[in-house]
């Protein structure tokens, strides 16, 4: 997933221009952003190819332009795809030697995806750290977030480890690793779209350790104001 589409507020306008085509004025009401500010996020997106704008037909005058989702294009030898390949083979051969090397290597792999995205962690509110870290692993058009008590509920409705997890089914605990790191979320797994369902659902809730940081770091804040 192109780094432009994890800021919270683009993963928004993705979901907004997957239901279908949108004017700037449509993308205001549903950010409440003005619209430079709408422009901004959007022209990122349109440099990452996750959208495309089009004029659109009025009687007269000069027309709106239509901003619409475009999904990302297909794996080839030289994206993700061939990464998730060779990361299944090495499951497999971890697999055949015990479950601890199986482990180690998600551990490593996950600390390789959450790598140089420290601003993830940095983020303040739960929902918007969520968002951000699914969004380095999955294309946030597809993706719901929905609060669930003092929780979240996760819905992935399309899953690019999909083909590697069904050769190795370890590779679908890459995703709890990589949320728990980078945005210290414990993921429980309800539904898997490798075993058969619909779409892929987990259960996230925030760890104690998370919660502490983020406490001790906004102490630190008001403490800095107070002796300056």
């Amino acid at each position: 997933m192109a780094f432009a589409a994890q800021h919270p507020t683009r993963i928004r306008l993705l979901q907004a221009l997957r239901r279908g085509g949108c004017t700037l004025a449509d993308l205001q009401r549903e950010t409440g952003l003005s619209r430079a500010a709408v422009r901004h996020h959007l022209l990122r997106l349109e440099r990452d190819g996750l959208v495309a704008e089009t004029p659109s037909r009025a009687p007269r005058g000069r027309p709106p332009l239509i901003f619409r989702y475009q999904p990302p294009a297909p794996s080839d030898g030289r994206s993700p795809g061939l990464a998730l390949s060779v990361l299944a083979a090495m499951l497999a051969a971890a697999r055949r030697r015990s479950p601890r090397h199986v482990g180690a290597l998600l551990a490593a792999a996950a600390g390789y995806v959450g790598s140089g995205r420290r601003e993830i962690r940095e983020i303040p509110d739960p929902e918007a750290r969520l968002r951000a870290a699914l969004a380095v692993l999955f294309d946030p058009a597809t993706t719901e977030v929905r609060r669930a008590g003092d929780a979240f509920s996760v819905a992935v409705c399309s899953c690019p480890l999909l083909p590697a997890a069904l050769r190795s089914p370890e590779l679908c605990h890459l995703c709890p690793t990589v949320l728990r790191r980078l945005a210290g979320f414990r993921l429980e797994r309800r539904r898997c779209i490798a075993q058969g369902d619909r779409r892929c659902v987990y259960l996230a809730t925030v760890t104690h350790r998370a919660t502490a940081a983020h406490g001790d770091r906004a102490g630190n804040q008001v403490g800095g104001r107070g002796r300056a």
